[in-house]
Formats: structure tokens, C-alpha cells, sequence
């Protein structure tokens, strides 16, 4: 598993790419393009710290953030178009939300606890997909032709 080191976070740091079958599942052109977090946005996520039972978990989740974007169980557009949502569960879910662009870098923006049943929301009205369904509705097909 990738993580970052909030300690020694650069300025701005590359946390990765998202995957190509990330695209596929939305249905959108690939782009080999990177994101990166800028080292102001963790003073953003601060605010929840709230939503964790101590600093030290908040922390941990927070270490977790490129994993939860090169390896999600979900993945989406947000509503607005302008960037995507990753969904991984660690020992909760969480989302990531990463403006996106046409031309340039990605840029990280938010991660924070998401609650089951807002996941079970998201599922159900098509906003986000699973990752997993995809991969075994794509195994199928090939094993049909």
C-alpha cells in the first residue's frame, strides 16, 4: 500500500495517477495524468478531525490518501463535473475528491469519513461505481466472446 508521510509532505507532492480502468468506468477518455496535493490542503481536512475518535486516526487515514486514489473500491464524478470522488475502506470508508482538468496536473482537494449509508446512496442513484462490479461485469464479457 502507498502512503505519504504527513511529517515530510513537500510543498507539493505527487500521490499518484488514477487508473485507466477508472476512465472505463466512467465512460471518459484516458488521460495519463498525475495528482498531486499541495501541502496546504491537509490544514483543509483539519476540520475533520472531528469525525475520528483521535488525532492519530485522523492521521492514519490521512497517510492513507494515495492509496484510496490509485487503488479505490469506488470511483465517480462529482455532480458538478469538475472532479472525481475515490472511495476505499480502510477500517471505514473514505472518499477523496481531486479537481480535474483538461490540460495539466490534478489536484487533490478533500478526504473525510463517508457514512455507509450515504455510500449505499451514492451506489444507488449511479453516481459513483464499484470498482470490483466493474472488473467481474468486464470478466464476463470476455469469457463470452
Amino acid at each position: 500500500m502507498r502512503t505519504i508521510d504527513l511529517e515530510t509532505i513537500d510543498k507539493v507532492t505527487h500521490i499518484g495517477k488514477a487508473k485507466k480502468e477508472c476512465f472505463e468506468i466512467l465512460g471518459i477518455p484516458y488521460r495519463n495524468v498525475n495528482i498531486i496535493l499541495w501541502r496546504d490542503r491537509l490544514k483543509y481536512i483539519e476540520k475533520h478531525k472531528k469525525d475520528f475518535s483521535s488525532e492519530e486516526e485522523w492521521r492514519f487515514h490521512c497517510e492513507f490518501i494515495p492509496e484510496i486514489i490509485m487503488n479505490p473500491d469506488y470511483f465517480g464524478l462529482h455532480p458538478d463535473g469538475k472532479s472525481i470522488q475515490f472511495i476505499k475502506k480502510i477500517d471505514r470508508d473514505m472518499i477523496c475528491g481531486v479537481k480535474t482538468s483538461d490540460e495539466g496536473d490534478w489536484i487533490f482537494r478533500t478526504s473525510y469519513p463517508i457514512k455507509q449509508k450515504k455510500l449505499q446512496n451514492y451506489l444507488e442513484s449511479g453516481r459513483i461505481k464499484s470498482v470490483e462490479e466493474h472488473r467481474n461485469l468486464k470478466l464476463a464479457y470476455a469469457n463470452t466472446e
